[in-house]
C-alpha cells in the first residue's frame, strides 16, 4: 500500500494526517517529505479535461503530478498531500531553491487550460484558485510568494501564458486587484510577498538568528536564502557594512538596517516568558499566544491544527518538528523559557 491514502477526506502520510478541504483521488506519483515551503508554483495542464488531467497525474506511468488540480467549473482535488513532494517542477532553479529541487520546496497547482494563450480561464476557476491559495497559506502558516513554472524552468516551459492573471496573484493573492478604495490603503502583505512599503526590522540580527527577517536580509545582501544567520551571512554583512562606511561587526542593528533602506524599531515590550512545556491537550492564555504567533485559530486549546502549525514553524527554524513547544521553540518564537 502507498504511504498515502485517502479516507473520508483525510490525507494520511507517513503517520501524519490532516483533513483535506478538497478530497478525491490521490496520486501515487510523489516523492518524500517536503524539505521546506518556499513558493506556490502555477502550471497549466495543456488540456481542457479536468478528469483527464487527474487521470493522467494519477497514472504511475506518467511520472507527473501536482498538489492541486483546478478545473474550468471551479472543481478542485488535492491529489498529493502538501506534506509530500509532488512531481511538477522538474529541472530548473529559482531564488532560494537549489538547482532541480523545485519539487522539494514548491506547492504545485495545475490549472486546467490548453496553455495556448487563447483558451480563457473561467471566473469560477480563478475564484477557486483564490480559495486554494488561502488554504495553502493556512496550512503552511505564512503567505508564500507566487511564481509560474517558466520562472523556475526557464525556456524549457511556457506556462503560464500572458492571459493568466499571474501578476495579480503575486501582488494581491487574487485574480483581480482590490477596488480603488481598498487599493489606496498601505499593503499588509507579509515580508514573503512583494511590497513597496519600507521593511521594518524589529530586532538585532546576528549569528544564530533565524526567521523571516534573516531571509529578508539574505536576499538584500545577495547570499543563499535559508533563514539562518550563519558564517556566510555574517561575512556578507561585513562586506556590506564596509561598503557603507559602517563598523564591520557583522551585526545588523539600526545603522545597518538604515543602510539597507529599512526602518528599525526594536520591540519595546518585554519578552513573553513561557513557564511550561506546551503539547497537545494544553489549554490557557499561553496556548492562545502561541496560536497567534504561529498563525492558527486562537482558541486557547492545543489541538491537531496547532500541533501542525507548530511543526511547520519548527521545520522552518531548523528545529526537531515534534510539535511540542519547549525551550528551543520558545527561543525561536522570541520568548523566554522557564519551564
Amino acid at each position: 500500500m502507498s504511504i498515502v491514502d485517502r479516507i473520508k477526506g483525510k490525507m494520511t502520510t507517513a503517520g501524519r494526517s490532516y483533513k483535506s478541504k478538497y478530497p478525491g483521488r490521490v496520486s501515487s506519483n510523489h516523492g518524500g517529505s517536503m524539505s521546506g515551503y518556499k513558493y506556490i508554483m502555477f502550471h497549466h495542464t495543456a488540456s481542457t479535461s479536468y478528469s483527464g488531467a487527474i487521470n493522467h497525474m494519477c497514472n504511475p506511468k506518467s511520472d507527473v503530478s501536482a498538489h492541486f488540480v483546478i478545473g474550468k467549473e471551479g472543481e478542485c482535488t488535492e491529489i498529493v498531500p502538501m506534506t509530500l513532494q509532488a512531481w511538477h517542477a522538474g529541472k530548473g532553479e529559482y531564488k532560494g531553491v537549489p538547482a532541480n529541487k523545485g519539487n522539494a520546496y514548491c506547492i504545485g497547482i495545475e490549472v486546467v487550460n490548453l496553455g495556448d494563450g487563447k483558451d480563457k480561464f473561467t471566473t469560477a476557476q480563478l475564484k477557486k484558485i483564490d480559495e486554494v491559495i488561502k488554504y495553502i497559506d493556512s496550512f503552511v502558516g505564512e503567505k508564500l510568494p507566487i511564481i509560474d513554472h517558466k520562472a523556475y524552468a526557464g525556456n524549457r516551459k511556457v506556462d503560464m501564458r500572458a492571459n493568466f492573471p499571474l501578476d495579480n496573484y503575486k501582488k494581491y493573492r487574487s485574480y483581480k486587484a482590490p477596488s480603488s478604495s481598498s487599493s489606496s490603503k498601505p499593503s499588509t502583505s507579509t515580508s514573503n510577498t512583494s511590497s513597496s512599503s519600507k521593511y521594518t526590522l524589529t530586532r538585532i540580527l546576528k549569528v544564530g538568528s533565524t526567521g523571516v527577517a534573516v531571509e529578508k536580509l539574505q536576499k538584500a545582501i545577495g547570499v543563499s536564502v535559508d533563514g539562518k544567520f550563519g558564517a556566510k551571512t555574517e561575512a556578507k554583512v561585513k562586506v556590506f557594512q564596509k561598503s557603507k562606511g559602517l563598523t564591520a561587526d557583522g551585526i545588523v542593528g539600526e545603522d545597518t538596517a538604515k543602510a539597507l533602506g529599512w526602518s528599525f524599531k526594536k520591540k519595546s515590550s518585554s519578552k513573553f516568558t513561557l513557564t511550561r512545556l506546551l503539547v497537545v491537550g494544553s489549554r490557557g492564555d499561553d496556548v492562545k499566544k502561541l496560536q497567534k504567533a504561529v498563525g492558527t485559530s486562537a482558541d486557547g486549546i492545543f489541538g491537531e491544527a496547532t500541533e501542525r502549525a507548530v511543526k511547520v514553524f519548527q521545520r522552518k527554524h531548523g528545529l526537531t518538528a515534534d510539535g511540542k513547544v519547549g525551550k528551543d521553540t520558545a527561543k525561536a518564537l522570541g520568548w523566554l523559557y522557564k519551564g
